[in-house]
């Protein structure tokens, strides 16, 4: 009976000890689901990380962008700006070269006519007569179209 009795101890033993290494198994397997999970969620931290930071440098891009789209605006019309002035010197150059020219002109006329013969001379309207007081040409100046127009635009 006793025999009996430790031979049906010893099958519970050994269905026990076949428990426990099962139990033992189920163990590992879930310590290593517990890792790749835990390095699953390491991993899964690094990339929010990374996309956190790239979204990051993508708003200080934009910003960026925006800022050099606006200083880019403000140069643009600077430009413009200077372009109109640049217009605008360069007409008054002209009609100074050109004033500069008439009154060369006269100057040229004035020292051919002071050189000519005196019955020429007397004949010919002084040039150095052609302005008025009040700054109006006057005498043969008066006449010449580029003169008025050159008076008209002061």
């Amino acid at each position: 009976a006793l025999q009996a009795e430790f031979l049906a101890y010893q099958e519970i033993l050994d269905h026990l000890r076949g428990n426990q290494s099962y139990l033992d198994k189920l163990l590992r397997e879930h310590a290593e689901m517990d890792l790749q999970i835990r390095e699953a969620q390491n991993t899964s931290s690094r990339k929010q990380a990374v996309i956190q930071q790239a979204t990051e440098k993508c708003s200080e891009l934009v910003t960026q962008a925006q800022s050099d789209r606006a200083t880019i605006d403000q140069q643009a019309s600077l430009i413009s700006s200077l372009q109109s002035q640049i217009a605008a010197l360069a007409k008054q150059m002209a009609m100074a070269n050109d004033t500069l020219r008439q009154v060369k002109a006269a100057s040229l006329s004035a020292a051919l006519r002071s050189s000519a013969p005196a019955s020429v001379a007397d004949d010919a309207p002084n040039p150095a007569r052609a302005l008025t007081f009040s700054g109006r040409p006057s005498g043969a100046l008066a006449s010449s179209p580029r003169v008025m127009a050159s008076v008209a635009q002061r």
